[in-house]
């Protein structure tokens, strides 16, 4: 019966669908608007920029944007935190593909 309940248990768990996106874009907007009198801002604001900066990292060779020498981290972040704001509907999207749609304009590849 132990053998039973672990084969199933392990079928169980091998066939469940697993969820690649860590963050949503809820939970990125909430980490990059912490106030800064919330005690655990510097950790949820590092967070959200390392996040960010990941995701772009993560993105940047060949995904149809094109960070200038001169971009900022700050930059990338105030872009995001401004399309989440202005897009509330993107808040439902993993934070990864918000991300890439909030920088995807800004930073054009040349096609020259």
């Amino acid at each position: 019966m132990r053998l039973f309940a672990g084969l199933v248990f392990a079928f169980v768990t091998i066939c469940a669908p697993a969820k690649a996106d860590f963050f949503d874009g809820e939970l990125l907007f909430d980490l990059c608007t912490t106030a800064t009198i919330d005690p655990l801002f510097l950790q949820k604001n590092a967070t959200c920029v390392g996040y960010i900066a990941g995701v772009v990292d993560a993105y940047s060779h060949g995904s149809g944007f094109c960070l200038l020498p001169t971009t900022k981290t700050r930059e990338i972040y105030d872009l995001t935190v401004k399309y989440m704001s202005d897009n509330p509907r993107s808040l439902s999207w993993s934070a990864s593909t918000l991300i890439f749609a909030a920088i995807k304009d800004a930073f054009p590849c040349n096609k020259n």
